[in-house]
């Protein structure tokens, strides 16, 4: 999503809005749940529309598999103002699925090009409990504790606690060379409409307690692999960030609607 901080609009806004990208755009953009088949993820390429003000954000989502039991989520942004692109941002999470169905974060990749440059890269050491943390300017070491994720990666687990019927969790995920906690809440079923059509969906909230002026909501189908199919964010009770899907596919398979509710 896009990060708005309170300004009057223009270039000098429109400025700040792309050189601080939200992570929650990213990270909520397409969930992924474990298929009937044993040692498989559902794959699947999503496309959305984000809109804020003046600014538009287009967005594509994939999960593929690379290898046996390893999986690639690349998400890629492009940010558009006056239909002109300003900024483009690609990220790459690569997991594996053990034997177990654990899933372990390998590898994380962030690249911003446009008004602002930006490169960032997470590799993980398990058997040393390391992370190594590089961006643009520095390089850091993290701690790793069990059930530490980047901020793709840990979409899938929650997909996972999602369908296990837990209403509450959180997840120690990096975060700009630090350790935050995530913390979610499912706040039941709804019916919505979406740009392709009619669905069923799951509606979640991301709490932020120590942030009292920003709220973030999205809905997940309940039939397409716990797809999201909207979100909507709120910021300082005024700016509204706006995110439907436009079309996509699961396991090959074409996103269809359900007819009207």
């Amino acid at each position: 999503m896009l990060n708005f901080i309170d300004r009057p609009y223009g270039r000098s806004r429109i400025a700040s809005i792309v050189l601080s990208p939200s992570t929650y755009l990213v990270l909520l953009l397409s969930l992924s749940a474990p298929s009937s088949k044993s040692q498989e993820l559902d794959t699947y390429s999503i496309n959305y529309m984000a809109k804020a003000g003046i600014a538009a954000a287009y967005a594509k989502r994939s999960l593929s598999k690379i290898a046996e039991n390893s999986y690639q989520l690349l998400n890629t942004l492009n940010v558009t103002l006056a239909g002109q692109s300003v900024t483009e941002i690609k990220e790459i999470s690569e997991i594996v699925l053990s034997p177990d169905q654990k899933l372990i974060p390998n590898s994380y990749s962030k690249e911003q090009s446009g008004l602002k440059d930006t490169l960032e890269h997470i590799t993980y050491n398990w058997n040393k409990s390391i992370a190594t943390v590089s961006n643009t300017d520095q390089s850091a070491q993290i701690n790793l504790e069990e059930d530490t994720y980047d901020q793709l990666s840990h979409q899938i687990v929650m997909r996972e606690n999602f369908i296990k019927g837990i209403e509450e969790f959180s997840y120690s995920v990096i975060d700009q060379a630090r350790i935050e906690k995530y913390r979610y809440s499912i706040l039941g079923q709804e019916n919505i409409s979406t740009p392709l059509g009619d669905f069923l969906s799951i509606k979640i909230e991301r709490t932020q307690p120590d942030n009292g002026n920003r709220s973030i909501v999205f809905w997940l189908s309940t039939e397409w692999a716990g797809v999201l199919l909207r979100m909507n964010q709120v910021i300082n009770g005024e700016i509204e960030v706006t995110l439907e899907i436009q079309d996509g596919f699961v396991n090959g398979k074409s996103i269809t609607s359900k007819k009207k509710f």
